[in-house]
């Protein structure tokens, strides 16, 4: 028996919702996609909103050290309300409770995640794309109860990881 079919099985479970590979991959493209945006998005915001208008003349020293941290947040919750409908069109369950636990995870990603701009993107790109699959992932379980438990473990994880890198 192959990888793919002993990780993708396709009879029925009482415990898990299935999951195809195509489905798999459609959900990495869109973590992909959705953190090409959220980096765009981000750069955009520092260089054309945040620094021209709060790092004038009588700039705030927070304000103008951290723009890009800013500009990243904002970009990564205005991805995650974007991420629910397209998360409901691949007919992941509880698409709200996946696109909110990849919020709190990416939460400050920018910060991190610096460079030169093609390296920044790409992990970006990488960051989002694991992030919406290993949700996506773990959302498969039947149970809400479990479900929520193991992303809420799964997000207090992904915070300690941020936390201490």
């Amino acid at each position: 028996m192959g990888v793919k079919a002993v990780i993708f099985k396709e009879e029925m479970s009482r415990y898990i919702f299935n999951m195809t590979a195509g489905t798999f991959v459609r959900l990495l493209l869109l973590g992909a996609m959705l953190g090409l945006f959220a980096w765009s998005l981000a750069i955009a915001m520092d260089r054309y909103m945040i620094t021209p208008f709060f790092c004038g003349n009588d700039a705030s020293v927070s304000v103008c050290l951290n723009s890009t941290v800013i500009g990243g947040n904002i970009a990564t919750v205005l991805m995650g309300v974007m991420a629910v409908p397209l998360l409901a069109a691949l007919r992941t369950k509880r698409a709200l409770l996946v696109a909110l636990a990849a919020v709190v995870s990416l939460w400050g990603i920018a910060g991190w995640i610096a460079g030169p701009w093609y390296v920044s993107l790409l992990w970006t790109m990488a960051v989002y794309a694991a992030v919406y699959a290993a949700l996506g992932w773990i959302n498969r379980l039947r149970g809400n109860g479990a479900a929520i438990v193991f992303l809420v473990l799964f997000v207090l994880l992904a915070r300690l990881v941020l936390a201490f890198s």
